[in-house]
Formats: structure tokens, sequence, C-alpha cells
């Protein structure tokens, strides 16, 4: 993309591209990313015909430590199928952490992209302000979103969960890690 000088909250179009905006607030890429078939290789199901596919084998922790190209590819494919599946994950907090920031890095999110703190995670969690932990034993011991929603009249939503869509910046990605799944419910999309 050629380089404009512009202030830098303008926004203006050159070769059909939009320029300007705060510089921290720009994708890092200037053309949709593809995916290169590094995870062909890795047993997969679409979910349903248009939304979600499932990874089987596929460990966040090997991600981690193998070609970048594996990530970039899960979002690319994160945007295509909307969501994704691995399961079984042996992954701790700061896993999970380092996990997401690469992958919005290398999908080219905009520098100012930076792990979400929900609005209602309770705050000083010994496993960060950035992970909300829901937790139905927690709930019934009066902690949790229950107590935090108690009053049924304002928030009859209370115990369903939005990965802040409705925010002005909203997160590029959520991840979710199901400890224990309950025999019924639970479902996610």
């Amino acid at each position: 993309m050629p380089s404009v000088a512009t202030n830098q909250h303008e926004t203006v179009v050159v070769d059909g591209n939009i320029v300007g905006g705060h510089p921290e607030s720009r994708p890092s890429i200037s053309q949709p990313l593809t995916y290169t078939g590094s995870l062909d290789g890795i047993q997969q199901a679409d979910v349903t015909p248009a939304i979600g596919r499932e990874y089987t084998g596929l460990q966040i922790r090997d991600l981690l430590r193998w070609d970048e190209r594996m990530i970039r590819d899960l979002a690319v494919t994160v945007s295509q199928r909307g969501v994704v599946f691995l399961k079984d994950q042996d992954v701790t907090p700061v896993e999970m952490k380092e996990f997401m920031l690469r992958l919005t890095a290398l999908a080219g999110c905009p520098a100012s992209s930076d792990l979400h703190v929900h609005p209602l995670t309770e705050e000083g969690s010994e496993l960060g302000d950035q992970i909300s932990v829901i937790s139905s034993e927690k709930q019934k011991k009066g902690g949790g979103l229950t107590h935090q929603l108690s009053d049924v009249s304002r928030f009859a939503s209370a115990g369903w969960h939005s990965d802040i869509t409705f925010e002005k910046v909203p997160s590029d990605y959520a991840m979710l890690k199901i400890h224990t799944l309950p025999a019924t419910g639970g479902d996610t999309v």
C-alpha cells in the first residue's frame, strides 16, 4: 500500500483501499489471508454444512511450537467457518493467552488488539483478568455470574454468555475451554 500523508485520524481511500483512523487500529496486513493447506494432515470434520470445524488431536500446546502457518491457517478457518473446535485440550491458562495473542498477530489484527477483559470478569482472579471463569459450583456458593446478576428484573439473561460482540470495538477472537461438560446444555455457537 502506498504511503499517504494523512492526519492520524483522517480517513481517505487510496487505490481502492481505506487508509486512516488511529494507526494502532489499522490491520497489519492489506490483503485477505489465504489458506496454505498446513492443517490438511490433521483429522477434521465440518460440524454443520455452514458453520464450525472440529480438529481431532490438534493440541494448542503443539501449535505454539510448530510452524506459524498452522496458526494462521486456523485463523483463516475461523474466518471461513465461524468457529473451530479443538477437543480434549491439555493447555494451561498461560498457553491459552499466548495462543490468542499469536493468533491475532498472525491474522493481521491491529496492534491495539490485545487480550480483552470481559466486563463481568471478577477482578483479581488467580488466572488473570483476561480469563473469565464460568462455574456452576461457584454460582451455587453465591459467587460468579448468578451473584453479580441476581437482580432478575434488570438482568433476565443471567446465565447467558456473550463474547462482547456488542461493544464498539469487539474482540477479534474468543476462546472457550470447557473443563466439565454437563450431560445436557453447554451448547455454544
